[in-house]
């Protein structure tokens, strides 16, 4: 998928914090005092939450910074039948975080320079709507809060008439050279406000492969391998996919759910074991030939979540 910018909406002013507390609303525009507030909270995308001291609700920044990002869908892009493939949204989901971070000032040279990266940790994506070949849409991102090493972001995409065709939660990590966990630098925090010490990071539990579930081999080939080095986040989709297809399941039936989890760098030619089951949800556990887990995923047809409103 091809991706531009799109004129005018590549970054959004942040508009007053609104609280409403009974039937008094108090309006601030200091970033300050409304993260004083909104750093006792623990983030609900999309909803308001209760807060202490008799404020009855408060709206989580009232509408983050966003960054939107056009596509449109190519044909090697498609499945059979002609419509996108997840792993190809995830792909312009990750590439819109990329282009967000560029324009706030941390392009790619940027984390060369300091041997700091971000790397996927945990996705899920609400898939409402079939993308067929051709159709141009809408990525709009928003970081909606972060701790010390990690950072959430929420992803709307939408047709070019506004309707809203997927949503995307993405947890990332932030990493040094090593791929150790890093501290996210100041400058960052400056430039994306909005620390949650009470977000949890989400972890998937699909449970264990059923006893006579047989694994199959897989190797990691070196067009999966983006350029940290690693498999990269979306080719687990490809690779669950593909085994969900094998097992008569339809990866393009829509509307579904799909969560990922992270949990260890493959790299090019590294033997990996998957293991792809049924039991109500579709799921799958990927380790390394010595036992080590390396990701996890499950599909649920249906939305566990209704399409969000406007950024």
């Amino acid at each position: 998928m091809q991706g531009e910018a799109k004129r005018g909406v590549g970054r959004n002013p942040r508009p007053a914090c609104v609280l409403a507390g009974g039937d008094e609303r108090i309006r601030t525009a200091d970033p300050l005092v409304a993260n004083e507030v909104l750093s006792q909270l623990s983030y609900v995308p999309w909803q308001h939450a209760i807060i202490p001291d008799g404020m009855k609700f408060c709206y989580h920044p009232a509408v983050p910074a966003t960054f939107t990002q056009r596509f449109r869908v190519r044909f090697d892009e498609c499945a059979p039948g002609g419509t996108a493939r997840a792993s190809a949204l995830l792909r312009c989901v990750v590439e819109t975080a990329f282009g967000h971070s560029a324009r706030e000032g941390f392009p790619l040279a940027w984390y060369e320079a300091r041997g700091l990266f971000w790397l996927v940790r945990y996705v899920q994506m609400d898939l409402f709507r079939p993308l067929p070949y051709g159709l141009a849409f809408d990525v709009t991102t928003a970081v909606v809060g972060f701790r010390r090493i990690w950072a959430r972001r929420e992803n709307s995409v939408r047709d070019a008439a506004g309707e809203t065709l997927a949503a995307v939660t993405v947890d990332w990590i932030f990493t040094d050279r090593a791929g150790n966990p890093a501290r996210i630098v100041p400058e960052m925090e400056a430039a994306f406000p909005g620390a949650s010490p009470r977000m949890e990071a989400t972890h998937l539990h699909p449970g264990d492969p059923p006893a006579a579930a047989t694994p199959q081999t897989y190797v990691v080939p070196l067009h999966q391998v983006d350029p940290r080095g690693h498999m990269n986040s979306a080719a687990y989709l490809d690779v669950f996919e593909d085994a969900l297809s094998h097992a008569g399941g339809d990866p393009q039936q829509r509307p579904c759910t799909y969560e990922l989890e992270y949990l260890r760098a493959a790299r090019s030619g590294e033997v990996l074991h998957r293991f792809v089951w049924r039991d109500g949800a579709w799921a799958m556990v990927v380790a390394t030939s010595d036992g080590l887990p390396v990701a996890r995923a499950r599909r649920r047809e249906g939305c566990t979540r209704r399409p969000p409103p406007d950024f």
